[in-house]
């Protein structure tokens, strides 16, 4: 197609670690049916489209009509760098399903902006592209994905769009420094956010129903989930065989499934970027000082060195609320950190299956149906600073070898304050175990371990009931008002040692 207006340039996109800056006079996401940055006079329209085609040079391209597609696979073939289409709400449909509405391939600087997608197999498709954005778009009755990252696509941004009644929202699968933001998913038969490329931040997005999950990030590395509220859908997050993930600020209601799933361990890699730390205070786009337009709040830098860092995943400051499965649900897991997490009404608040060094820490885990905590056959993890309360089994349960609970609060529990189960070397150290329905502290089948400087009292069977365990210490506690024994070692046990226990 031929340029008929004024040549206006598309500048590229500038893709930070985490939080993408779009700089003053750039084009940058805004609300539908508007361009950010520097806009396009209406004396001087650029390209019209009234026709599906191949754009093969670089300028801005306005739709003045609805399309219908009847023949090719695609309606517009990109095969120029620095092209903006502006589709002023008009709807592109596809006569029969297949293709793309949109697709780019090899080319830099594509924008697409308030374009009305519908019946399409893909919506927006790219592929190996460098910068550029998808904003402000609407994507109805898509049989594949709305909008497609993929091979080597990099520093594009895809925000303020909406997928509705579809399969896939947006899939990332390649390139770096890519941002999903502020999208509103809704009615999806799989999965609004699916995330297999590094470096990837999915912002503040919306998700109702996603039979899938919210967002699911596989075998890659160095990936932000973050300020995002997702409602009603399979999984909240997924993270599977990734390391390096963290899920902060979101908010998780009523999954059908467990909400926040870590499974695996991360792919082994040198090296990566390095997280910039990302206040995601107000969870709204921002701007910058000089006018540019920003992800977060505030400005971030570029990180250009790569180093050797860990491939922890981190789950942090979470709401997660009346789900059908666990609220933070870990398998085969290591390394990763829950933490300041609020849970409730879900079946375990937090379920730590087969997996180590993990740390649960400072989460108030309460009203849960079944546990507050629970370390299902996992060794060398630690439970520290939890308030659990009023959960409808144990505050915390442990199966599982050299782990350590300390100086949590477990209350008003429907069985025990702390149930430990075969194990070995457990240390049980400063925890608060207060009006639980049964015993403070149970253990059975629990060899070698410590339990030092605990409070347990007002619990309504035992303080401290010891049975068919060996060679354990417990010292230095106060243990009283408890209904029946303060402290009982039963059939089975031996070796103990009670020393220096007050009431």
């Amino acid at each position: 197609m031929q340029q008929t207006g004024s040549n206006f340039a598309t500048t590229s996109l500038v893709a930070l670690v985490v939080g993408v800056v779009v700089a003053a006079g750039v084009v940058g996401p805004a609300a539908a049916g508007t361009a950010a940055g520097t806009a396009m006079p209406e004396s001087e329209p650029g390209h019209t489209l009234d026709s599906c085609g191949t754009i093969d040079e670089p300028g801005v391209y306005r739709l003045t009509a609805a399309i219908q597609n009847e023949g090719s696979a695609h309606c517009f073939e990109v095969t120029a760098s620095g092209v903006t289409i502006l589709g002023d709400g008009y709807t592109v449909t596809a006569e029969t399903p297949g293709g793309a509405a949109v697709t780019a391939s090899g080319v830099d600087d594509v924008v697409v902006q308030n374009l009305v997608v519908e019946d399409w197999q893909t919506g927006v498709a790219f592929e190996d592209v460098d910068g550029g954005e998808v904003t402000g778009s609407t994507f109805g009755n898509v049989s594949l994905v709305g909008v497609a990252l993929d091979d080597g696509t990099s520093g594009v941004v895809v925000a303020d769009n909406a997928v509705a009644d579809s399969t896939d929202g947006v899939r990332v699968t390649g390139g770096t420094g890519n941002v999903v933001a502020d999208n509103a998913f809704s009615t999806l038969r799989g999965t609004a956010v699916s995330v297999e490329a590094p470096e990837t931040d999915v912002l503040n997005n919306s998700v109702t129903e996603a039979s899938g999950s919210g967002v699911t990030v596989n075998g890659t590395h160095s990936v932000l989930v973050a300020g995002n509220a997702i409602t009603a859908s399979n999984g909240s997050v997924v993270v599977d065989d990734s390391g390096s993930v963290t899920v902060r600020e979101n908010t998780f209601e009523a999954a059908t499934d467990h909400a926040v799933q870590i499974l695996g361990e991360a792919p082994e890699r040198e090296s990566q970027r390095q997280f910039v730390t990302l206040d995601l205070a107000g969870h709204q786009f921002g701007r910058a000082a000089d006018g540019g337009r920003l992800f977060g709040v505030q400005q971030y830098p570029a990180v250009s060195d790569t180093r050797q860092v860990d491939a922890t995943n981190h789950v942090q400051n979470n709401t997660v609320t009346g789900t059908n499965g666990h609220g933070i649900y870990l398998s085969e897991t290591i390394d990763v950190t829950v933490d300041g997490n609020d849970l409730t009404a879900n079946r375990d608040g937090v379920h730590v299956l087969e997996s180590a060094n993990v740390s649960v820490h400072a989460n108030a885990v309460s009203d849960n149906r079944d546990d507050g905590i629970h370390l299902a056959n996992a060794s060398a993890n630690r439970v520290a600073e939890n308030n659990v309360s009023r959960n409808g089994d144990d505050g915390v349960y442990v199966v599982g070898s050299r782990n350590t609970l300390a100086n949590n609060t477990a209350s008003q529990n429907g069985d025990d304050g702390i149930d430990v189960h075969n194990a070995t070397g457990v240390t049980v150290e400063a925890n608060a175990l207060r009006q639980n329905a049964n015993d403070g502290l149970f253990f059975r089948s629990v060899h070698n371990s410590t339990v030092v400087s605990n409070v347990v009292a007002d619990n309504r069977d035992d303080g401290v009931d010891i049975r068919g365990s060996t060679n354990n210490h417990v010292g230095s506690n106060r243990i009283y008002w408890n209904e029946h024994h303060q402290v009982v070692e039963r059939q089975g046990s031996s070796g103990n040692r009670f020393e220096n226990n007050s009431n």
